[in-house]
């Protein structure tokens, strides 16, 4: 029995023929099954690759999700930047049209004042003329020239 190596088993069957009595021994070897320890090394690789793959996806869903916030982040911005722009084109043009009305209403009121200087100047000049000629008939005199030495 010394014979038998690690990975036999060696089973010893008797049996009995109840018509004779007599016996009958019957030995078998088998070989062991595998080892176990394939077996956890086999399934701990498996397990190792299983980690390393939702490793792998959590990785690669969390940036692009993040590629996706980044997107709205920049979307957002731009929406912004436009508004603003908008903005800025319509008090652009608010300023010029109230530049434009400013000059016009400028304008309007130095050719009315243009014409209030001419119609003083007119009436002026008019009684100006008024008193000149007033002055020549009603003064009949003549004043000799002032001589200064």
């Amino acid at each position: 029995m010394s014979d038998l190596g690690d990975g036999e088993v060696r089973t010893t069957t008797t049996r009995v023929d109840p018509v004779t009595g007599g016996s009958e021994s019957y030995t078998t070897t088998e070989p062991r099954r595998g080892n176990s320890s394939t077996v956890w090394i086999v399934l701990g690789l498996v397990a190792v690759i299983a980690i390393v793959a939702l490793v792998y996806l959590f990785t690669q869903n969390s940036a692009s999700q993040q590629t996706a916030q980044d997107q709205a982040t920049v979307n957002q911005q731009l929406g912004a930047a436009q508004a603003n722009a908008d903005a800025a084109t319509r008090a652009a043009s608010d300023a010029a049209s109230a530049a434009t009305t400013a000059a016009g209403n400028a304008a309007s009121a130095a050719g009315s004042a243009a014409s209030q200087a001419a119609d003083r100047a007119n009436d002026a000049a008019a009684n100006a003329a008024a008193t000149t000629g007033d002055t020549s008939t009603t003064t009949t005199s003549e004043t000799p020239p002032s001589s200064s030495q």
